[in-house]
C-alpha cells in the first residue's frame, strides 16, 4: 500500500542508473551498502569503501523531505537498469529503517534497508 510510504519521489532513470553504478563501485564486498540521502530539492548518493575510495552523486529531486536510507546497490541497479533513461521512477520511502520501493508504470520493487555501520 503506497499509502503508508511517507515521502515519494520523481526521477529519471537514467541519472538514478548511473548514480547508483557509480557509488556502487566504491562499495565492499562485504557491506554493498549505497546511502540515498534526500534533502531540500536534492537526492545524494554515496558510498564509501576502506580500499576503493568514496562516490557524492546529487541529483534534483522535488522534495522537502529530510531522510536517508542505506541500501544495497545490486538490488536498486537491478531495478532501475530495466527502466529506459528518459522514464521517471517513483522511490517511495518513509525512514532510513523501512523499505525502499521503486515504482515505474505496473512494476513495483521493493529493497530492504541495510544498517549503517
Amino acid at each position: 500500500n503506497d499509502k503508508s510510504f511517507k515521502d515519494r519521489f520523481a526521477i529519471e532513470s537514467g541519472p538514478l542508473t548511473a548514480a547508483i553504478r557509480q557509488a556502487g563501485v566504491t562499495t565492499e564486498t562485504e557491506s554493498r551498502g549505497v546511502d540515498l540521502r534526500f534533502g531540500p530539492g536534492i537526492l545524494r548518493v554515496t558510498s564509501k569503501g576502506a580500499d576503493r575510495g568514496s562516490s557524492e552523486i546529487e541529483l534534483s529531486v522535488d522534495t522537502q523531505a529530510n531522510i536517508a536510507v542505506t541500501v544495497d546497490w545490486r538490488f536498486a541497479l537491478d531495478f532501475c537498469q530495466h527502466v529506459p533513461d528518459d522514464d521517471l521512477i517513483s522511490l517511495l520511502v518513509s525512514s532510513e529503517r523501512d523499505p525502499v520501493k521503486l515504482v515505474w508504470g505496473t512494476w513495483e520493487y521493493v529493497i530492504m534497508p541495510m544498517s549503517r555501520s
